[in-house]
């Protein structure tokens, strides 16, 4: 079984249709993600609730906590952009082996931890 978290523009990507990402690309590896990209994608989409599509997508993730925690290291890098930094101190902190996003920074970084980080056209190189 592989951990494979998918950031905040991935879920953007499956709630909004803006770019193609197919869930069940993941086979049977259950996505994770933090409760932090879903309250950013349901703000950024303006998807008011309930709504049932939203949360028959939510339901297919291992939500991940933001905790106190992950918010202090956060500010302390590794990058300059908090939301960034959340996103990857939470994958490492449940020892995710793949980290998928769109964001090119992040891509140019290549690992964070034991994280692979990863474009979605390139998952099932590690599937």
């Amino acid at each position: 079984m592989v951990k494979v978290y998918l950031d905040a523009n991935i879920l953007m990507d499956i709630l909004t249709h803006r770019q193609e990402f197919d869930i069940n690309s993941l086979g049977s590896n259950r996505p994770l993600t933090s409760t932090l990209s879903v309250s950013i994608a349901a703000y950024a989409a303006k998807i008011t609730q309930p709504d049932k599509i939203f949360k028959d997508v939510i339901d297919q993730f291992d939500l991940i906590p933001l905790s106190v925690d992950i918010v202090y290291r956060s500010m302390r890098g590794p990058e300059s952009d908090f939301e960034d930094n959340s996103q990857l101190n939470t994958a490492s902190n449940v020892d995710a082996d793949l980290f998928v996003t769109r964001d090119k920074a992040l891509l140019k970084k290549g690992v964070f931890g034991k994280t692979q980080i990863i474009h979605p056209k390139d998952l099932s190189i590690y599937l």
